[in-house]
């Protein structure tokens, strides 16, 4: 019993981890109000969660800043290059729906397409986060990654939208806990699988 709560104990450490998380989903609520912020708060949050995985303990405030403060300007572009490929899919859609006569195969590959797009950006401010790259190779790895690595890039976007998605809209009793974790334990929960993803790239 001693052991278990003990600095070295893993309920201290999973306690400590669940205090963390909750400090940095703050933290990125915060610096996301503004909306034109979210890209850079998203880079700044997949840099901190890489850390607590990592080192156990950080100080989530100062190392948030300090990413937010490195990849402000590439993850506001990444950002903006996401919102405006989100409106091109959706209107592509509806174009192609329109022009094809509801064609099943053409609505099939269309949503192909757009399914590429989701995997992909998985990887987008991870990498962003954890790597100096430019926008265009971050978007060519976040590709190659997303299809190579398809069910580890699927199993990213399932989370996603369970937690994003499922529990605020059809798990009403679990909102206040929500509000406390959300985007924080989605994030921390992505870099297991993408350190998988990383792993494999790092060690050449």
């Amino acid at each position: 019993m001693h052991n278990l709560f003990s600095i070295d104990g893993k309920m201290y450490q999973a306690l400590n981890t669940a205090w963390q998380l909750i400090e940095l989903n703050l933290i990125f609520m915060l610096a996301s109000l503004p909306l034109v912020s979210v890209g850079a708060s998203l880079s700044a949050m997949y840099a901190v969660a890489f850390q607590i995985r990592a080192e156990g303990s950080v100080p989530v405030w100062s190392r948030f800043w300090k990413a937010w403060k490195a990849n402000a300007k590439q993850a506001s572009v990444l950002w903006a290059l996401q919102i405006a490929l989100a409106v091109l899919m959706v209107l592509g859609y509806w174009a192609i729906s329109s022009m094809s006569h509801g064609a099943t195969i053409v609505l099939m590959l269309a949503c192909v397409l757009i399914a590429l797009v989701i995997l992909a950006s998985c990887y987008w401010y991870p990498l962003s986060s954890r790597y100096s790259l430019i926008i265009s190779q971050i978007v060519t790895y976040s590709f190659i990654y997303g299809i190579r690595h398809v069910w580890q890039s699927a199993a990213m976007v399932i989370i996603a939208i369970v937690i994003l998605g499922y529990v605020p809209i059809f798990q009403l009793r679990l909102l206040f806990i929500w509000a406390f974790f959300g985007f924080s334990l989605t994030a921390y929960l992505h870099t297991w699988l993408l350190q998988l993803v990383f792993d494999r790239y790092d060690e050449h």
